[in-house]
């Protein structure tokens, strides 16, 4: 339940009004908009960090130049 809510300006006098309908609209357009734009497919693979890949290079060279795809 949403209620009504109004807007000042910087008077304090109301510069609009929104009404609980038009929130609930909002609300659920958006809802609707974020749930659409979920992927439920993945690459599968995670990104390591730059900074870590570097780092795990130089500790181990012997392994910084295999593939490992």
């Amino acid at each position: 339940m949403f209620h009504e809510v109004r807007i000042l300006n910087p008077d304090g006098k109301i510069k609009q009004v929104v009404s609980s309908d038009k929130l609930s609209q909002l609300y659920w357009q958006q809802f609707m908009d974020g749930e659409n734009n979920i992927s439920l497919v993945s690459t599968g693979k995670a990104r390591v960090p730059t900074w870590v890949k570097q780092h795990l290079d130089r500790k181990y060279p012997e392994f910084s130049n295999m593939n490992f795809s």
